[in-house]
């Protein structure tokens, strides 16, 4: 915190809650950032903070650091199910007795058992011969994405990773066409400019990228072509559908002026380019 602080960037954080009603990790990471000055980004916070009745103290313990002058933001998701890696500690048999865990409520999402909800005999498999593979929980509440995302400080993310087709967490194909759905179209929870806003020119303002988020001479272009009325996330858990299918109503996709997404088709083009400080 005090390196990113003194560089001036943003240290964004998964914070380390050893329980999904720990808000115990909140305060550790409000806390560096208050003694080191910097800004904090507290990412994919519905993942860490919904279910058991976290979410609302969560967001009110951020607010009230705000209040206090603290520069803190957050991003998060679509989504409260969320996804890590078999091997990892996260679904140690302690860490799932702690958090009142059940294998039933788990999918594997990447690999030969893809789709297929655990039991004990597949979980043992998981965790002992393919630790690699990706498990997603279903876990949390989804009113608590809404209250989230409608907070001032709060951007859109995705959390997603490199799945092989036809496997993964749907986040990665689904969650801007979801965001669109559901808080702007469905639920009206937000105005579409306040929504694009969190999709582009708030993560850029949060990083300090320049050049980035809004539609102007000299800046890049980066460009969606969208229809609000029409656009959908169609991708599915992997134990209900097609967890990499593509969103409706989103025909194209520019990114340093070259089409990524022409007339809905993905073009495979690597126009983008690493952003160095």
């Amino acid at each position: 915190a005090a390196i990113a602080a003194e560089y001036g960037r943003c240290l964004p954080v998964h914070t380390r809650l050893f329980t999904q009603n720990d808000l115990y990790s909140l305060y550790e990471m409000l806390a560096a950032a208050k003694r080191s000055g910097g800004r904090l980004l507290l990412s994919h916070f519905v993942y860490q903070y919904s279910g058991f009745g976290t979410l609302r103290p969560a967001l009110d313990v951020v607010d009230a650091a705000r209040a206090k002058g603290m520069d803190v933001w957050m991003d998060s998701g679509m989504y409260t199910d969320w996804a890590t890696y078999a091997g990892t500690a996260t679904f140690d048999e302690q860490t799932i007795k702690d958090n009142s865990l059940r294998f039933g409520d788990m999918v594997a999402a990447t690999g030969k058992y893809t789709g297929t909800r655990l039991n004990r005999e597949l979980y043992e498999l998981l965790r002992h011969k393919y630790p690699d593979e990706s498990i997603i929980c279903y876990s949390g509440e989804p009113y608590e994405i809404y209250e989230a995302l409608q907070k001032p400080y709060a951007m859109m993310s995705t959390d997603a990773g490199a799945y092989a087709p036809g496997e993964g967490h749907p986040q990665i194909a689904g969650s801007y066409p979801r965001f669109l759905r559901k808080m702007v179209r469905e639920k009206r929870l937000l105005g579409l400019e306040e929504a694009v806003y969190k999709c582009t020119l708030l993560p850029a303002q949060t990083y300090h990228i320049p050049g980035k988020g809004v539609l102007e001479p000299g800046y890049d272009a980066d460009l969606v072509l969208f229809d609000r009325d029409a656009v959908r996330d169609n991708a599915k858990m992997p134990d209900k559908g097609e967890p990499d299918a593509p969103p409706d109503g989103i025909p194209y996709v520019m990114v340093n002026g070259v089409f990524a997404v022409d007339d809905g088709v993905f073009q495979n083009t690597c126009s983008g380019s690493v952003i160095r400080y």
